[in-house]
């Protein structure tokens, strides 16, 4: 059985200083109530900026921050060291002359356990670079993946976490939630098998394998601390019962859906 927590944090475009001292606050809170893992949502460093009005490639790369340069990760990876916690952390990444949605999974001895750049970016983000891999971490604490907001809409990315042998999905978010939300992460958890935290500005939700939210912010700048058993997560729910023979053509990118016209 391990504690693990979601921040229903509010930030502030543009603010990363502010941002980053109320993302502390908060998750010496969740520390302090025992959690082993914190997820704090999508962009939440520079107040995911990327969808303002009249944003230039010069101002976003202002506001990306690198992986190794970074005051703010060095910072984080201070604070998760003293508190012997795992931490994902949502940023704009800045890599050469790309830039990306991104998630640092920190460790509790204050080194980067990796880096996740969101897939799906459904042309919202004309400035930011795609990732192209959905990996699975090794952590003391169990098989962790990794997928940032609009990922969560597509079914193949959280069943290939699944099937790389995550237990519990971490899902940084900045857009939509509530009622809609909810159908469609219980379903990822269940359809899957396995525990989900997704972390929103107004909203965080803690998800079982059986599809049930065990906890939940309903609110901004809140702590969400459920007990969890990721033994009880994997086997793949009912996707262990797939037939992936009968669907080769899901992989065969010549097929589209059909036209609305």
């Amino acid at each position: 059985m391990i504690r693990i927590a979601g921040l229903a944090l509010q930030s502030k475009p543009g603010d990363k200083d502010g941002n980053w001292r109320k993302a502390r606050r908060l998750v010496r809170r969740a520390a302090a109530r025992g959690a082993q893992l914190v997820c704090a949502p999508e962009g939440f460093l520079e107040g995911y900026v990327v969808q303002q009005p009249g944003l230039t490639r010069a101002a976003y790369r202002a506001a990306g921050e690198s992986v190794r340069r970074s005051r703010y990760l060095r910072e984080m990876r201070d604070l998760c060291a003293e508190l012997g916690i795992y931490l994902a952390a949502g940023f704009a990444e800045r890599a050469g002359p790309r830039m990306h949605n991104s998630a640092a999974l920190i460790g509790p001895d204050g080194a980067v356990v990796g880096v996740f750049r969101k897939v799906h970016l459904m042309g919202a983000e004309p400035l930011n670079t795609p990732g192209d891999e959905f990996p699975v971490f090794d952590t003391a604490l169990g098989r962790v993946g990794i997928m940032i907001c609009f990922d969560r809409q597509l079914p193949e990315a959280a069943r290939l976490l699944a099937l790389r042998g995550a237990r519990l999905i971490l899902n940084p978010s900045a857009g939509m939630y509530g009622e809609r939300n909810d159908v469609m992460m219980r379903t990822r958890a269940y359809e899957n098998g396995l525990w989900i935290i997704f972390s929103h500005p107004r909203d965080c939700l803690i998800i079982s394998p059986a599809g049930d939210i065990i906890a939940r912010a309903d609110g901004p700048d809140r702590v969400v601390v459920a007990d969890v058993d990721l033994d009880a997560a994997g086997g793949g729910g009912p996707g262990r019962h797939r037939r992936p023979e009968d669907y080769r053509d899901l992989c065969n990118p010549r097929l589209r859906f059909p036209s609305k016209d």
